[in-house]
């Protein structure tokens, strides 16, 4: 951000530029906050489907906790710890047929997902997945819509839209349901164009259908 007068400005004000910062360092937090807290309710959105998927029959997928560490044992059973680095998708699990899914859950409430959403642990975790055939992917919340984009798509956006994000009018064929409580990442909005999409994509690539 630009402040209203800089060190080198001649009418620099070192108290107004001292509030203006304390203001910038508020408002950052504030955004940090609001982004973790929509990020948390969209996993529990996919969690949520993740049972009534498992009710149903349909799927059995679970969020995969991160691996932590013991720093301190504190009283009533609680405890400092440390959070472990760990290359598995955020949930992984089976569908009816057998087929092994994982997935990462990003949300943002911008108008964009960019690439960099992805670790480079995570990228190489989901593209390992997809080269043995397992229904891999990025489950992704743009602002008021949800989609579950096959890693293929999401791994060559640069070369399918030109750039190094998405829009919702880019994923409008990946878009799936939602019923307010649950994501449904199993269930788009328009199956049959999803899946001409794809079938398009892998034609380009010379993949086999």
């Amino acid at each position: 951000m630009r402040f209203d007068t800089m060190p080198w400005d001649k009418d620099f004000n070192p108290e107004k530029f001292r509030e203006e910062c304390t203001k910038a360092r508020e408002e950052n937090s504030r955004r940090s906050r609001e982004s973790s807290d929509s990020g948390k309710t969209f996993e529990h959105q996919i969690e949520t489907a993740c049972m009534m998927y498992e009710e149903s029959n349909k799927a059995s997928v679970a969020k995969i906790p991160e691996p932590f560490r013991v720093i301190k044992k504190l009283a009533a059973g609680r405890a400092n710890v440390q959070f472990l680095r760990h290359a598995d998708p955020d949930f992984m699990g089976a569908v009816s047929k057998g087929r092994c899914i994982v997935f990462e859950a990003k949300y943002t409430s911008k108008d964009r997902l960019e690439t960099r959403a992805l670790t480079g642990r995570q990228w190489q975790a989901l593209e390992r997945y997809w080269k043995m055939a397992a229904f891999a992917g990025v489950c992704c919340g743009i602002q008021d819509k949800y989609y579950f984009v096959p890693w293929a798509v999401f791994r060559d956006m640069k070369n399918i839209y030109g750039r190094q994000y998405v829009t919702q009018e880019d994923l409008k064929p990946y878009e799936v349901k939602c019923t307010g409580p649950a994501v449904l990442f199993l269930d788009y909005k328009n199956p049959k164009e999803a899946k001409e999409a794809m079938y398009a994509f892998r034609k380009a690539k010379g993949e086999k259908q």
